[in-house]
């Protein structure tokens, strides 16, 4: 029955979505305009194509590392402790949900300074940005470790302190990814999502090997320490590339401006 009603959750989500969706496409009278032709539709949405890949790709990129470690967690160490980090895991997931709803509702604001090239106007968000998650970490952040140990406690049970220390490196792992939830979207407004994709395969590839180098050594907590190798090569790379790139968008436009 919990199989059953999860499933039924997951599908009135996407349907929802969909339904929305649809609504507003008729409402703006978007429907006529957007047609399976894929060379009229790429004419009347420039970029549409390219955008709807990468942001694909980048998305899939998460959930494939989540179910392979679950599946391999599972075949080499048991399904007991596949089901411990499937909880630390729903754990984490709650706490960095909010941020994929909130990056989303900075991409037109992205898209907008972008398209009038004011590449100020775009660092100065994303220094905005920046500046209120990090208060959010610390502050959430203080407060979730703090009370950890009882909330494990309450929700997931005694025994499952042995294993606090997953946890706690997933919860970091979730609020580096909070600190920098909309670096990708700004990439992708910059018609940078090649590179936001790259990003997500480096990151990939060092959670790859201190997952798999780690996990017969420490155990689970390697999953978590992969976690936060992950998000410390996709935040930190997204802060050096994007900042290199408008510093050279903002000079381009500074000599423009200078020019009779």
């Amino acid at each position: 029955h919990l199989a059953m009603a999860w499933f039924a959750a997951f599908v009135i989500s996407g349907a929802m979505t969909m339904a929305v969706c649809a609504y507003e496409l008729f409402k703006r009278d978007l429907r006529p305009k957007f047609s399976l032709n894929f060379r009229r539709t790429g004419a009347l949405f420039p970029g549409i194509w390219h955008f709807l890949m990468m942001s694909n790709l980048i998305g899939t990129g998460p959930l494939a590392i989540n179910h392979l470690t679950t599946l391999f967690v599972g075949a080499q160490l048991g399904p007991a402790q596949a089901a411990v980090l499937q909880l630390a895991r729903q754990l984490s997931t709650g706490v960095s949900g909010p941020t994929r709803l909130l990056g989303p509702l900075l991409l037109p604001d992205f898209s907008r300074l972008s398209g009038r090239g004011d590449w100020t106007g775009l660092r100065d968000l994303v220094v905005q940005q920046l500046k209120v998650a990090a208060i959010v970490v610390v502050v959430g952040g203080a407060i979730l470790f703090a009370v950890l140990p009882i909330l494990i406690e309450q929700v997931f049970g005694a025994p499952l302190l042995d294993h606090i220390w997953l946890f706690r490196l997933l919860i970091m792992a979730a609020l580096i990814n909070i600190l920098g939830f909309a670096l990708h979207h700004a990439l992708f407004s910059a018609n940078k999502g090649g590179t936001a994709l790259l990003i997500q395969i480096a990151a990939m590839a060092v959670y790859g090997v201190i997952m798999l180098t780690g996990i017969w050594v420490i155990g689970l907590n390697a999953v978590g320490l992969g976690m936060i190798g992950f998000a410390i090569t996709s935040r930190g790379l997204s802060v050096l590339i994007g900042r290199r790139l408008l510093k050279k968008r903002i000079n381009r436009a500074k000599k423009g401006d200078d020019l009779p």
